[in-house]
């Protein structure tokens, strides 16, 4: 049994692994927008802007844009509050919303070399997001590296369950448009809703992500207990004892015992023969010298162990 908990636990271990971890975050929206609103009217389109100045949004400001294309008196709206960006066209209504990043500049006219960021170090592969809509609609990402005609561009669609959804875009997965970017040079990043008719558009965060470092920092060695110590060859299984003289006490250090101690240490493992086995209804992977030192005795003494192949 402690061999299989010790080999549940690695494959716990192994999964938990594979897990994303946050490299840096661009924008959690917890800086606020004031509400931009648009009265849309039939035939004229319409632009609002605003401009946020915080040390927690990726080069220092979010500059946010509502467009509206078609409607007649009726209201387009976007805005940052409470750690959400919402944007949202009515009935009868539609529109965009973007949010533009390119450094501290109080403009909607794009800059882009204004971030100068690498989004590939420590091991940085994709964006992440968490979006909601409650309609089915598409949100744009776009990465410049020092040109505005060229960029990388990535068109998320959202399916419209009304549900928060984490978004993983991958960065081998964008489109390149003119010559494209590089993600170990970034200069402006901006993010499209598009706003159909009598759809509501929320973003949680965006945040740049990798996947955590598998570099083992330490080597267990597992020392056969005392129960597992063979055994000298003998007529009988029952110990004599052997009469001693006195018991009197020496403080003379014991001598050495051929005996291994249980107690576990650190050390240098040689080249693994791997083995596979199942337990249940669950497949482990081990070290061939684990099994024939340890896991044989599960197998003989548990019922449900199914050992496998070596290989």
């Amino acid at each position: 049994m402690k061999s299989f908990a010790f080999l549940l636990l690695i494959a716990l271990l192994c999964a938990t692994a594979s897990a994303q971890i946050a490299i840096f975050t661009i924008d959690d929206f917890e800086a606020d927008t004031e509400a931009l609103v648009i009265l849309a009217q039939t035939g004229v389109p319409k632009v609002e802007t605003d401009f946020t100045v915080d040390p927690s949004i990726i080069g220092g400001e979010r500059d946010v844009q509502l467009n509206s294309f078609t409607g007649n008196n009726v209201v387009l709206s976007a805005s940052v509050s409470a750690g959400l960006y919402s944007s949202a066209a009515p009935q009868g209504g539609t529109g965009s919303s973007l949010l533009q990043y390119d450094g501290e500049d109080n403009t909607l006219t794009l800059d882009p070399s204004g971030l100068d960021e690498d989004f590939s170090g420590q091991g940085a592969y994709a964006f992440r997001t968490n979006i909601t809509a409650d309609l089915p609609t598409t949100v744009t990402f776009r990465v410049y590296s020092g040109s505005a005609a060229s960029f990388c561009q990535y068109d998320l669609r959202i399916p419209g369950s009304g549900i928060a959804t984490l978004f993983t875009l991958r960065y081998v997965d964008f489109n390149s448009t003119g010559a494209g970017c590089s993600f170990s040079n970034i200069g402006a990043i901006e993010v499209e809703a598009n706003l159909p008719d009598s759809v509501d558009v929320t973003i949680a965060v965006i945040e740049v992500i990798a996947l955590p470092s598998v570099t083992p920092t330490r080597t267990i060695s597992i020392t056969p207990s005392p129960s597992r110590i063979p055994e000298s060859p003998s007529q009988t299984r029952t110990p004599t004892r052997t009469p001693t003289p006195t018991r009197t006490p020496s403080s003379a250090p014991r001598s050495p015992s051929n005996t291994p101690s249980p107690s576990s240490c650190l050390c240098t493992c040689p080249e693994l023969e791997c083995f596979m086995f199942k337990y249940g209804e669950t497949t482990f992977y081990g070290d061939r010298a684990n099994y024939l030192r340890d896991v044989r005795d599960v197998e003989e003494a548990e019922e449900g162990f199914d050992f496998l192949k070596f290989f």
